[in-house]
């Protein structure tokens, strides 16, 4: 028989988070962030790179975790939860890309600044003549 039940470290991470950010994100936290000039809580990314949240896809080989998608969907869920601002998801994409595609020197260079809660990234798009084309991209 198959458990699809959380394992004890899953529910100990969904329960921290959920403890984490329900003291650390209030409503206003949402404005307050709006009104800073990049859009992020920087407070609250430290303390979560202090407990490595962003490192948990990362391997241990490379200095994180080394969890798997479902914990971060724990983490993602909670911070949904309370409506936490910033680029936390955007960030994990990029680490994702890093993770799949870069060179050892690359992962070397990037993945401290990502996993730290001092770095941030987004997933971009651009057509080859450096501009965005909905219509010769294909997008409708």
């Amino acid at each position: 028989m198959m458990d699809f039940g959380l394992s004890e470290a899953q529910e100990a991470l969904q329960s921290s988070a959920r403890d984490l950010l329900t003291a650390e994100c209030p409503p206003d936290l949402v404005r307050e962030t709006a009104q800073n000039e990049d859009g992020v809580p920087r407070r609250l990314y430290r303390r979560l790179g202090d407990l490595g949240w962003f490192s948990l896809l990362v391997p241990e080989r490379d200095g994180g975790l080394g969890l798997g998608m479902l914990d971060l969907a724990l983490v993602l869920e909670e911070m949904g939860r309370v409506a936490a601002p910033g680029p936390f998801l955007s960030t994990q994409l990029v680490i994702a890309a890093v993770l799949k595609g870069a060179s050892a020197r690359q992962r070397r260079r990037w993945l401290p600044r990502l996993t730290n809660g001092d770095g941030f990234a987004a997933v971009a798009a651009l057509e080859d003549d450096g501009r965005l084309d909905a219509v010769a991209g294909g997008i409708t």
